[in-house]
This record gives C-alpha cells, sequence and structure tokens, in this order.
C-alpha cells in the first residue's frame, strides 16, 4: 500500500503522493527500528548483561562498530581464509550519494541526518548506563577528518546526541561524553577544520580523491574500533596528518597560511558547526556570539537544499531561545530576530528559499512558546504586528505589509497547536 502507482494522476497530484508514500516509509522505517532496539535492550540484560566479557557486550560493541563505520561511508567486509592465510577484514570507502543532480544532495544530506539519530538511538539503548564510549573518540577524530563528509558527519551526529542529553543539567563542567571533543568543536570558529582547508588546496583535493590515501586513512580510523590494538583518537589524526605529509601537503604551512573564504561548502560546515556548539546549551556557548549568528544567517540566506536550511532554521530557533537566558544577549537575541523577521517579510514581495525558511523559524519560536510566555517577548515580531492595532500616523505602506505579512505567519504558527495559544 506504499507503492505509488502510475495511475494517469495529473503531476500535482504525483508529488502530493510521494510525499504522502516517503513519510509513511519513513515513519514505518523509524518505528522498525525503535521496536528493534526495544526489544534487543532486554534480551541483551537477560543474556548476560553488558558485562566487559560477555558475549552481548562483544556482539553490540560489533555492530556498533559496523554500524558508525557505514554511517561513515565504510563498507567492513571479511574475506575468507585462501591459500594457508588467515581471513582478513577490509575497510572499502562507498558512494553514499543517492539520486542524481541537485535532487541526489538533498536526499543524501536527508538521508545523513536519519542515519545519525538511528546511530544515536542505538548508542542511548544499548550504552545508557555507561559515561563514555567509542563513539565519544570517533566524533573527536572525525571533526578532525581530511574530509568534508566525516566533520560534518560528526556535527551531526554529536546533534543527534546531544539533544537527547541535558547538558546544562550537570553540575561539572560538561557532561562526560562531551567533555573530551567539546572545546575542539568550539575552537573552530577561531580556525576553520582542517577538511575545508584541503578541500581549498589544489594539490591537496588531488589526495582526498585517492583512493589509496581513502584506503589507508579508513583502516587507520577502523583501528580505533579494534580494542587489541589500543589505539586512540589522537593516534589516528596523527596518522591521517603524517599520511599527507607523506605527500608534500603539511597541515600546519595549510592553517599558517589559510584566508577565509565563502564557498557552499563552508558555509554548510559553518552551520553544521553553529548547530553543535548550539546543541550544548547555555552554558557551553562561546563568550562571543556574533560568529554563531553570522554563520546561521548566511546559511539561511544562501542555502539551496531545503533539508539543510530547515536545520539552519531549528539552530537559530534554539539559538534564540538560549540567548534568552542570559540578560547580557539581550540586545543579541533582538538583533538576530530583526533579522529573521527582515528576510521574512521579503517573501510578499518574492517568495523565496530564504524568506520561506525565515517564516519557519518564526513559527518554530511561536510553536515552542510555553503557555505563560507572551509575544512581546519576541521585540522585533511584536514590533510589527503592534502596528495592526493603530497604524502611526508616519506609519509606510511597507511597514503596513509588513504587519498583515507577520500576522500570516503567526497565524499559521498558531494553528500548529501552539501551546501558548490553547
Amino acid at each position: 500500500e506504499y507503492i505509488c502507482r502510475g495511475d494517469g494522476a495529473s503531476h500535482s497530484e504525483c508529488q502530493s503522493n510521494d510525499e504522502e508514500t516517503s513519510s509513511a516509509l519513513s515513519k514505518a522505517r523509524d518505528q522498525a527500528w525503535s521496536s528493534t532496539l526495544d526489544s534487543l535492550a532486554p534480551f541483551i540484560q537477560f543474556n548476560g548483561g553488558m558485562g566487559t566479557g560477555g558475549r552481548s557486550r562483544e556482539v553490540i560493541n560489533g555492530t556498533l562498530n559496523t554500524l558508525t563505520l557505514r554511517y561513515l561511508g565504510i563498507s567492513k567486509s571479511v574475506m575468507a581464509p585462501k591459500d594457508g592465510k588467515p581471513k582478513t577484514t577490509q575497510f572499502t570507502r562507498i558512494n553514499d550519494t543517492i539520486g542524481i543532480g541537485e535532487m541526489a544532495t538533498e536526499i543524501t544530506f536527508h538521508s545523513k541526518l536519519a542515519s545519525a539519530l538511528a546511530l544515536s538511538q542505538f548508542h542511548e539503548k544499548m550504552f545508557s548506563k555507561e559515561q563514555t564510549s567509542i563513539l565519544s573518540d570517533t566524533i573527536y577524530s572525525i571533526l578532525q577528518s581530511p574530509w568534508f563528509s566525516h566533520c560534518e558527519a560528526g556535527c551531526l551526529l554529536h546533534n543527534s546526541i546531544a539533544s537527547s542529553t541535558n547538558l546544562d543539567s550537570n553540575k561539572d563542567d560538561s557532561h562526560p561524553f562531551f567533555v573530551k571533543y567539546l572545546p575542539f568543536i568550539i575552537s573552530i570558529f577561531e580556525k576553520p577544520p582542517i577538511c575545508l582547508l584541503l578541500k581549498e588546496n589544489a594539490t591537496a583535493h588531488v589526495s582526498l580523491d585517492d583512493s589509496n590515501v581513502q584506503s589507508i586513512c579508513d583502516n587507520g580510523l577502523a583501528m580505533l574500533f579494534n580494542s587489541s590494538l589500543n589505539c586512540s583518537s589522537e593516534d589516528i589524526v596523527h596518522m591521517w596528518q603524517k599520511i599527507f605529509t607523506k605527500r608534500g601537503i603539511s597541515f600546519e604551512n595549510l592553517r599558517k597560511s589559510s584566508k577565509k573564504s565563502l564557498t557552499t561548502a563552508s558555509m554548510r560546515l559553518s552551520a553544521s558547526i553553529s548547530g553543535a556548539v548550539i546543541s550544548c546549551g547555555s552554558k557551553h556557548l562561546p563568550p562571543k556570539v556574533t560568529p554563531l549568528i553570522r554563520a546561521l544567517m548566511t546559511s539561511l540566506k544562501n542555502e539551496e537544499s531545503h533539508s539543510r536550511r530547515i536545520e539552519t532554521c531549528r539552530s537559530i530557533s534554539k539559538l534564540v531561545s538560549i540567548l534568552a537566558e542570559n540578560p547580557t544577549h539581550e540586545k543579541a537575541r533582538n538583533k538576530l530576530i530583526e533579522n529573521v523577521c527582515a528576510v521574512a517579510c521579503n517573501g510578499h514581495v518574492n517568495s523565496s528559499g530564504p524568506s520561506r525558511g525565515a517564516e519557519h523559524v518564526i513559527e518554530l519560536l511561536v510553536a515552542s512558546m510555553s503557555s505563560t510566555a507572551k509575544l512581546e517577548h519576541f521585540s522585533p515580531i511584536w514590533g510589527r504586528l503592534s502596528l495592526l492595532n493603530e497604524f502611526p500616523s508616519d506609519s509606510t505602506g511597507q511597514q503596513s505589509f509588513d504587519s498583515i505579512f507577520m500576522l500570516g505567519v503567526i497565524s499559521r504558527a498558531m494553528s500548529k497547536d501552539c501551546p501558548s495559544f490553547n
């Protein structure tokens, strides 16, 4: 019943059916995954628990390792013994691209988000009683990976895990899972990650596409999952650096000579990193939030991918909520909301991706309001709505349009079961 059949329906009807089918399949997939984990957890506890030396622990660890590598686009295969030689394990970089053209980028990113959520759920169900796990070391490593896709995957995985962890509730400086790599995420705003420097360097770009380099680095990362090797995440990063150094590419020299330039890759990674920092809560915000705001607004205005823009909208909405917790950030918060409103109000002139994204941010802000919150708390939004009560004699036609347009955005948010309007 999930299959769309060619029954002569119009293009718009087919498109609607495709969206409904995709939604139905996604829900069914997510429910199947959740049910699998729910049924597996008590079995693991019953079958010897999660003791260090138990068979259950071995199976769970092996599954987590395989899923993590697959999430990063690395396939693990075991080769049977041959000519008297023992069996060997091979790791191969696979093409994660789904579809063709621009749609491929959209679908692939959406798939990566779903995979990050699934992997974080596996970690939460199977390792809920443990303070840290191999995933923490993995994220620390791939944030420093030479490949853009790995670095971004690290941000997305961190976001999924952090969303189910209340970091601000911990009395310590940070949750044990995040304590290792959290300072590195924050420091990226001061210096671009190595993957961007390599991607923008002509010589290094050739090495990034070299299958031999990929194979060596992937096998190195896989060593992190072999407990008998006692290989740390620092060892992995150092090994990657040595591989590129042998090919005449110095990470240190790249960092010294780097110049900030806005590219699609840098914009997207900056937005992902901003989301990663924001997901850690107010206690872990950098002293200056301007770089966060700049990265997110740049993404909102220029991102062409719908899925990526939606993630940016969620990050902006959450940042507004976090900034409200500290009075010293009131000016930055109001300026951020004002910028979002300005982009949204362009929609009545030219409905585009940025304006629709800004509208979505406003809808998220309204929908997340508590029953005691008031729209007056969002000064730039309320300032536009208040003109509807009594237009000042000096108000312009543009202000009138903005007020009516904002009323429409707020009305749509109210229709989505917003608790503040129940």
